[in-house]
C-alpha cells in the first residue's frame, strides 16, 4: 500500500493543476506558456481516454516550452511512479514543488516519497513546507515527528508533539511517543514520568505497567522494575509479555533458579507463540550445561511438542554432539533433514559421520543429498573423496564425471576448480604421476587461490624430488594465505627437508606440531626423519613410534624404527 502513497497525492494534487503562480514564469514568453498550457490540458484529455503514451509526450514538450510548469511535472511523476521508476518520478515531484512551493498537495506527496525512499532530511523540510501552509494539519505534524525520529533528531520529534500537546491536549499515542523519545534522549526520568501519566490515565492497561518495568529494568533499577510486574501480575497474571519481562528480570539478578521455573511454564504451558517459547531456549540450554540428563530432558520434551521444528533439531543435535552422543546427534540430523533439508544440516551430518570414520554411511548419505539436490558440487566432492579413502578410483572419478556434467556445477570455475583438484590425488594415488599434475594445472587455472590444490601439487612434487623451486613456490604462497594451518606447515617443511635445508624443515614442523591439537602419522614420521638427517637418531625413533600409535603402518616405518635409522621412501 504504501508503494502508491505518492500517486495518491499527485492525484489529489491534479485539483488545482494550474491555478498556483509558478516562481519565475515571467522569464517564460506568453505565447509559449499557452501552448505548455494547451499541451497540458490535452495531455490530460489523452490520458483520460487512456492513451497514455500519448500523454506523456505532450508532457514532455509541455515542459519544454515552460520549464516551470509545476502541474506537468506532478503529472509526469505520477507516471514514473506507475513505472516503478521511483527516483525519477520523486525528481520530478521535487521540480513541482520548485515551481509551486504554494502548492500543498504537491509539498504533500514530494514529502511521502521522501520518508519513503529514506531522504530523511528532505522530508523534514517538506512537513515544515506544508506545516507553514496548514499548521493546524495534527497528521502531518505527527509525520514530521517520526522523520525526525528517523534522521536522529530526537529532541525536534519532542517538540513537534509538545507542540501537538499545546495545541490538542495529552493523548495517549502522544505520551507513549514522548516517553519513547525521553528514552532514546537518556532522559530516564522524564521518560518515567510518561510513562507514569499514561498509567494514571489507563491503570489496567497492563502494556503501559510492564513497560515501565522494562524501562526500570534496562536502567538497572530492579526494585522499581520488579515493583511494576508484580502490580502487571496483579491486572493480568499470565500476561505472556509479563513472563518474558520477568524473564529478564531474573536473569539479571542472576537467579536461575527463578529463571528455570518460569522458563518451565514459558516453554510447556503458555499459549505464547512456538517462535517466542523457543526464545529462551539458548538461556536454557546455558543454564542447563552441568545437567545433562535435565537438559535431555528438556529438549526430548520440545521435540515432541514440535516436532517438525528442523532447527529446534539441529540444536538438539549440538548437544548431543557436545555430550559426546554422536549416534543421536546422527538421529536428530536425519530427522531435521526430512524436515526441511539445506545445505548446513547436510553438512552437519557428513562431519558426524567423517568423525566416526563410517565412509560407506558417509557415502549413502551424500548420495542420498546429491538426489535431492544434484546441483551442489559439494555433494560429489564428498562422496569422491570418500571413495578414494576406500580406494574405490573408478568410482570416485565417475562420481566426479557425473557432477562436472550438472550445467550449474560445470559451469562455475571455483567449483571446477575442486573437481580438477580432486581428480589430480585420484591420478597420483593410481601412480598416473604427469596426468595428475596436469589436473592440478586445471584446478589452478580456474582457480590461482585454491590453496588446497597448491598444497597437494607441491606435495606430491616434494615427494618426487621434482621441481622443487616450483614446490617451494608454490608452498609458500599456502603459507603466506594460511600461517596457522598444520597440514599446510607440514607441507612446506617437507619441501624444504627434501632441499636438504633441515633447520628450516624442522622449525616449520614444530610449528605444526604445536598447532595440531591431534597431529598425523606423517606429521611425526617427517619431525622423526629431520631428526634423523641431522643426527638425532635415538630421539628419531620416539617420533616414529608416535607415528605408529597415530595409525601410520608402513612397512619402511617399522624399517625406520628397528634399524634405528632415515630411510627413504621415493
Amino acid at each position: 500500500m504504501k508503494r502508491f502513497v505518492c500517486l495518491f497525492f499527485v492525484a489529489i494534487g491534479l485539483l488545482f493543476p494550474v491555478l498556483s503562480q509558478a516562481k519565475g514564469r515571467d522569464t517564460v514568453r506568453l505565447q509559449d506558456r499557452n501552448k505548455a498550457q494547451y499541451a497540458y490540458f490535452e495531455a490530460m484529455r489523452l490520458k483520460g481516454s487512456g492513451q497514455h503514451a500519448a500523454a506523456f509526450d505532450l508532457l514532455r514538450y509541455a515542459v519544454v516550452l515552460d520549464t516551470t510548469l509545476a502541474a506537468a511535472y506532478s503529472e509526469m511523476a505520477g507516471y514514473y511512479f506507475t513505472l516503478r521508476d521511483a527516483s525519477t518520478g520523486y525528481r520530478y515531484l521535487l521540480k513541482a514543488v520548485d515551481f509551486a512551493p504554494d502548492n500543498r498537495w504537491y509539498i504533500l506527496s514530494a514529502a511521502e516519497c521522501a520518508r519513503q525512499v529514506r531522504d530523511y532530511n528532505r522530508a523534514d523540510s517538506l512537513y515544515g513546507m506544508y506545516l507553514e501552509l496548514k499548521p493546524s494539519d495534527f497528521e502531518v505534524l505527527m509525520r514530521r515527528a517520526d522523520v525526525c525520529l528517523l534522521k536522529g533528531d530526537p529532541q525536534k520529534a519532542l517538540d513537534a508533539y509538545n507542540r501537538f500537546e499545546e495545541q490538542y491536549g495529552a493523548g495517549e499515542s502522544t505520551i507513549l511517543q514522548k516517553a519513547r523519545i525521553y528514552h532514546l534522549m537518556q532522559a530516564r526520568e522524564q521518560s518515567y514520568e510518561e510513562m507514569e501519566r499514561l498509567i494514571a490515565a489507563h491503570p489496567r492497561n497492563v502494556g503501559y505497567v510492564i513497560l515501565l518495568g522494562d524501562l526500570y529494568l534496562d536502567a538497572a533499577r530492579y526494585d522499581d522494575a520488579y515493583r511494576m510486574y508484580v502490580q502487571a501480575r496483579e491486572i493480568d497474571p499470565e500476561n505472556e509479555t509479563l513472563y518474558l519481562s520477568l524473564l529478564n528480570y531474573y536473569r539479571g539478578q542472576n537467579d536461575w533458579k527463578s529463571y528455570m521455573a518460569l522458563a518451565d511454564t514459558v516453554l510447556f504451558h503458555s499459549d505464547l507463540p512456538a517462535d517466542t517459547r523457543l526464545s529462551v531456549l539458548p538461556y536454557v540450554v546455558q543454564i542447563l550445561s552441568d545437567d545433562k540428563a535435565r537438559l535431555d530432558s528438556v529438549m526430548t520434551r520440545l521435540c515432541d511438542l514440535y516436532p517438525n521444528d528442523a532447527d529446534l533439531r539441529k540444536l538438539y543435535s549440538e548437544i548431543l554432539i557436545h555430550a559426546g552422543d554422536y549416534s543421536r546427534a546422527q538421529e536428530q540430523l536425519e530427522v531435521a533433514i526430512d524436515i526441511a533439508p539445506d545445505e548446513d544440516l547436510w553438512q552437519r551430518l557428513f562431519s558426524i559421520l567423517a568423525d566416526q570414520n563410517d565412509n560407506e554411511a558417509l557415502i549413502a548419505a551424500a548420495r542420498r543429498a546429491i538426489s535431492e539436490s544434484p546441483e551442489v558440487g559439494r555433494y560429489y566432492l564428498i562422496v569422491a573423496s570418500s571413495q578414494l579413502v576406500a580406494e574405490r578410483y573408478e568410482e570416485a572419478e565417475a562420481t566426479l564425471q557425473s557432477g562436472l556434467a550438472i550445467q550449474k556445477i560445470g559451469s562455475d570455475p571455483l567449483m571446477r576448480s575442486e573437481f580438477y583438484t580432486l581428480f589430480g590425488d585420484i591420478a597420483f594415488r593410481q601412480n598416473r604421476t604427469e596426468e595428475a599434475f596436469a589436473y592440478y594445472d586445471k584446478a589452478l587455472e580456474n582457480n590461482p587461490q585454491n590453496y588446497g590444490a597448491l598444497n597437494n601439487y607441491s606435495y606430491y612434487l616434494a615427494l618426487l624430488g621434482k621441481n622443487l623451486d616450483k614446490a617451494e613456490r608454490m608452498s609458500g604462497e599456502v603459507i603466506k594465505a594460511n600461517p596457522d594451518n598444520a597440514t599446510y606447515l607440514d607441507t612446506y617443511a617437507w619441501v624444504y627437508f627434501k632441499q636438504g635445508r633441515y633447520s628450516l624443515a624442522r622449525l616449520y614442523l614444530k610449528k605444526a606440531l604445536d598447532l595440531s591439537k591431534e597431529a598425523s602419522a606423517e606429521m611425526y614420521e617427517h619431525y622423526g626423519d629431520v631428526l634423523a638427517v641431522t643426527g638425532n637418531e635415538s630421539e628419531a625413533v620416539g617420533w616414529w613410534k608416535k607415528a605408529v600409535d597415530a595409525g601410520g603402518d608402513s612397512e619402511i616405518l617399522h624399517r625406520k624404527i628397528a634399524e634405528k635409522r632415515y630411510i627413504g621412501n621415493e
